[in-house]
């Protein structure tokens, strides 16, 4: 089975090899296989239609727990709301003031603005990927940065706390520092984690430092895109962190919401998760900031339930103080000077559909057919960064580019794109009044370009939906706003380019800067001294009046392993908490290991006064179920193990209290992975990795398991509600089936985010090794599907439609336990730099590997500011992008490498295929390595040619041993877009 790569997050400190590749897991490597062999072309239809067929599932699945209980979000009460999923009925939605009669669905808690709303010594922290002035950055990082500036200025304490890839420029950090901000950039991980996904890392950094931090920030700021908050407010409800801090979370748009509003369907499990994410995050915050009150109704509209405590309030508005000097004459009485007529039009805003450049484009077409001469001396430009229009076609700039060469009324036309300009530049050109600024958003929050246009006084027009409206004085919005059609904004633009400098009138703010900042100041005021209004959700949790000193029974499965058996008894007898019982369910182990349990096992067991029930073989389902048969009447709780686990001394006591405080019927936590045939040997090594679950989302439920592992507690009566584990022979996944249950029955699935209570043994051999995907995938969908009987086939049949696209495009495609490569977990692929001087041959001691960020549903680009200047590597699940830069001012040669270190063995073979995909350019020098064996090249791949396929013969393959592919440029790069396969599968069974 052929393996794919994905990107993980940068590192931190010196690019280090600390962290290596988490590739496909057990519960989801079918999927990703899917994935990649659907992206190949041609059958993204189907792909999309099944990922939406699984959201939607899932979604009727949650709206059906929730119809008579609320629980399964954190705090919320019983309400009703209609989630609409269908972009154009979406956009409609979100464009109409029918909208905003959503309100009365939410608490809307004004500010009150007093004299003696005094923040001196507040300590706040701002957690966040993106922060302005730190490429990459966009809104969000702008508006943070105001944020902080502003709360710093009334001497509150602020931290930044960034989970970003850039750097810091010294120039930037001292000025925060003079300020009063202390800038603080996470350090990755020590150990390995996955899944690798952003969010997820980014929110397990947040709560390692949150940790280490216990209780010393008053506040602590959010965003709700790419939910990092997810693990800090899972372990606040749980009881275990952050009592004493109020976390808000702030609305700019969760990652749904932008991709329906770019006409995106889900089409990767990562959009899944990180949706489920940041709805949680949402649901579980103390607060809500929500800066327009389009952002707030809209996603309710969607399905997002929001907590009690909801605040519309305004970002933090521009300030001039944060305008380079240089500029500050620029600003003031421009519209002084006479003005005859428009000499420029500006689209203003990133390059991607939600902005609006194809709406300006035609309207632009609309224009010039009604007036052909009136665009004749007018320079059209767009100031904005560029983004991939999709996979296949990485520029949204040479799309706008092609759609004017391709028009006969625009082909002609002055076209400029500043897609390099940063903060400053880009406010110095728009406030220029003799461009005309367009922002013909389709639909928006609260838009920086809108606020910076008001706030510098440009000649700016908008499309009136979301929440620009709102930010604009009501005298002036229907001079500056039109409807985001083409004839409307072609009839407004001709209407603008007629003005004469006596009609300019600059447009003004509905709220006035200074008010708005002295609400956010008041605002920090209120929720530092909560009242009954401001209650977090956290509280709730802790009314529950049950004990805290539960019975639990440990039903802890057996099959041949008796001495390993023997250790885990014996750890735990160490444990803290005491009232539990020990039930051994032996699973018809070999008469060789029964006449060991007598001997080794038995008399321990009778000692400890526990229990061995040996049982017919009836697999894993079977045997949990008869430990419980077997449990005494007044066990509370189960706690389900294997005779290859370990917990902590604490493992217990900390379930049982998260159970508690929130009202889970089911807590499961992150896990170790390790070697070691003890648990203090577990605990000293710790490198190995820890595995992480995002909690109960029914949507990726469908495709992998987001709850947890096997090991789990679970209450008796949600035990009895869920009827117990299924109980097939030999498929597998019983734990994740049985999660999915719970969640069809409303109840409350509760991850625990800490690795420190659970340690599982990775071994060569193990269920995880042989079971069958794709039996157990159908598995863990049957209670969704049991639920909605009518949509079974239809969704069965979309999963059959992806099945026999990637069985007919790969060959080798095989659903047994052997040819598994896919699955590894502690190694797998990475991405890397060597920086050398241009032409000359490259040394590995230049040679540096790092983790980039893993947005590879995007297919993304970034740049490695340290290394390539202004160049922008394309590096996604398939493309990379050589560069030649100035480093240490002389031309330097960027090669790119993809490495794989190997946890296997066994016989392999690889395959290649490599592409340049432009027509331009001197193409690109393409080797590949095993160990400092060259496999293939030095190939030169040329520009718009075919693309290069190579197969190897078979080899063997052994523990840290690495496949290294290396792209240079030649003598320039310009053109340079480099699309790479390289599928790495068995011959035979492996052995991890």
């Amino acid at each position: 089975m052929s393996i794919r790569d994905l990107p993980e997050e940068l590192d931190d400190e010196g690019y280090k090899e600390k962290h290596r590749r988490f590739v496909l897991n057990p519960q989801n490597s079918w999927l990703r296989y899917y994935d990649d062999k659907l992206a190949k072309g041609g059958n993204k239809a189907v792909k999309a239609v099944f990922f939406f067929a699984c959201f939607f599932l899932a979604y009727l699945l949650v709206q059906s727990a929730h119809q008579s209980d609320c629980s399964y979000q954190s705090g919320c009460k019983n309400r009703s709301s209609v989630t609409d999923f269908t972009y154009g009925t979406i956009l409609a939605g979100r464009n109409s003031d029918k909208a905003y009669n959503d309100l009365d669905l939410i608490r809307y808690n004004s500010v009150e603005n007093s004299p003696d709303s005094n923040i001196r010594g507040l300590r706040v922290c701002i957690f966040t990927a993106e922060f302005g002035g730190i490429f990459p950055s966009g809104g969000i990082g702008y508006v943070l940065a105001e944020l902080a500036n502003l709360l710093a200025s009334q001497k509150a304490y602020v931290t930044v706390a960034y989970l970003g890839s850039g750097k810091l420029d010294e120039t930037l950090a001292k000025d925060l520092r003079e300020r009063g901000v202390l800038f603080i950039k996470l350090p990755e991980p020590d150990i390995e984690v996955a899944p690798n996904h952003i969010s997820l890392v980014g929110s397990y950094k947040a709560l390692l430092y949150l940790r280490d931090k216990h209780n010393h920030f008053d506040i602590i700021h959010f965003n709700d895109y790419l939910g990092h908050a997810i693990y800090p407010l899972f372990a606040k409800r749980q009881g275990w962190l952050l009592e004493k801090t109020t976390v808000v979370v702030t609305l700019h748009g969760t990652t749904m919401w932008s991709r329906l509003a770019n006409k995106q369907f889900p089409q990767t499990l990562d959009d899944i998760s990180v949706n489920w994410i940041e709805r949680e995050a949402i649901s579980a915050a103390d607060v809500i900031w929500a800066p327009s009150k389009f952002i707030a109704t809209s996603l309710i509209s969607e399905g997002v339930i929001l907590p009690e405590n909801v605040v519309i309030l305004k970002n933090a508005p521009p300030t001039l103080e944060h305008i380079n000097s240089k500029h500050e004459e620029s600003f003031d009485g421009k519209t002084k000077r006479n003005m005859p007529f428009t000499n420029e039009i500006v689209f203003f805003g990133r390059l991607e559909m939600r902005k609006g450049p194809l709406l300006l484009i035609d309207a632009l077409v609309a224009l010039s057919k009604k007036h052909p001469t009136i665009l004749k001396h007018i320079k059209i430009s767009f100031l904005g960064r560029d983004t991939p229009v999709d996979k296949w076609h990485p520029s949204y700039k040479e799309k706008i580019r092609q759609d004017f060469l391709s028009s006969k009324h625009l082909m002609n036309l002055n076209l400029s794109f500043l897609d390099n300009f940063d903060r400053e530049q880009a406010i110095s050109y728009i406030s220029n009044p003799h461009r005309l600024i367009i922002i013909p958003s389709m639909t928006e929050n609260l838009p920086g370009t809108v606020y910076e246009s008001i706030e510098f006084g440009a000649n700016f027009i908008a499309a009136d939906v979301g929440g620009i409206k709102e930010m604009i004085h009501p005298d002036d919005s229907d001079r500056c706003l039109f409807k985001p059609l083409p004839l409307n904004l072609a009839t407004k633009l001709y209407d603008k380019i007629s003005e004469t400098y006596k009609d300019f009138k600059p447009v003004r703010h509905s709220e006035t800067p200074t008010s708005i900042r002295s609400d956010i100041i008041a605002f920090h005021k209120q929720i530092h001294q909560p009242s009954s209004q401001y209650q977090s959700p956290s509280q709730f949790f802790l009314r529950r009046s049950s004990k805290f000193n539960p019975k639990i029974t440990i039903c802890l499965t057996h099959y041949n392993r008796p001495e390993g058996l023997l250790a885990v008894l014996k750890k735990w007898k160490n444990q803290d908490y005491r009232n539990y019982d020990v039930i051994v369910v032996d699973d018809e182990s070999s008469q060789e290991v029964q006449n060991k349990l007598d001997k080794l096992v038995m008399p321990f067991m009778r000692k400890s006064g526990w229990t061995l029930l040996r049982v017919k073989h009836g697999y894993l389902g079977a045997a949990r179920n008869r430990c419980v048969e077997a449990a005494t009447q007044d066990t509370d709780f189960f706690f389900f193990t294997d005779d290859d686990d370990f917990v902590s001394n604490n493992a217990l006591q900390s379930l049982a209290d998260v159970a508690h405080h929130a009202r889970a019927d089911i807590v499961s936590a992150f896990y170790h992975l390790f070697r070691a045939s003890t648990l203090e040997e577990a605990v000293a090594k710790k490198t190995e990795s820890v595995w992480m679950f995002s909690g109960g989302s029914p949507a990726m439920g469908t495709l992998s398991n987001p709850f947890g592992g096997t090991l789990m507690l679970v209450s008796v009566t949600a035990f009895q509600k869920i009827g117990g584990f299924s109980e097939f022979d030999t498929v597998g996944c019983e734990d994740w089936e049985f999660y999915m249950r719970a969640t069809a029955k409303g109840l409350r699935v509760e991850v625990v985010p800490n690795p420190d209570l659970l340690y599982i043994q990775k071994k060569e051999v193990s269920m995880s090794t042989t079971m069958d995907l794709k039996l157990c995938s159908y598995r863990a969908m049957s209670p969704v599907l049991s639920r909605y009987p009518p949509l079974a086939d239809t969704f069965l049949m979309l999963r059959g439609l992806v099945d026999s696209v990637a069985e007919k495009n790969d060959e080798e495609l095989q659903w047994s336990s052997r040819r598994y490569i896919g699955r590894q977990t502690s190694n797998g692929w990475e991405y890397g730099y060597c920086a050398h001087d241009l032409g000359k041959k490259v040394t590995f001691s230049n040679c540096h590997f790092q983790h980039l960020p893993d947005y590879n549903k995007d297919e993304a680009r970034y740049e490695m500011n340290s290394l390539t200047g202004t160049s922008w590597p394309f590096v996604g699940r398939f493309g990379m992008h050589p560069s030649v830069s100035i480093l240490d001012d002389s031309d330097k040669s960027i090669t790119v490498l993809r490495r794989f270190k190997s946890n296997i063995v066994g016989d392999m073979k690889l395959k290649l295929s490599i592409h340049h995909g432009m027509p331009c350019g001197d193409g690109v020098l393409a080797q590949l390595y095993f160990g400092s064996t060259m496999l293939w090249g030095p190939m030169h791949v040329l520009p718009n040619s075919d693309p290069l396929e190579w197969t190897s013969n078979k080899f063997k393959i052994q523990p840290e041993d690495s496949i290294l592919l290396m792209i240079s440029p030649l003598s320039n790069d310009g053109c340079d877009s480099i699309l790479v396969e390289l599928d790495l599968y068995a011959e035979e069974e492996l052995y991890y």
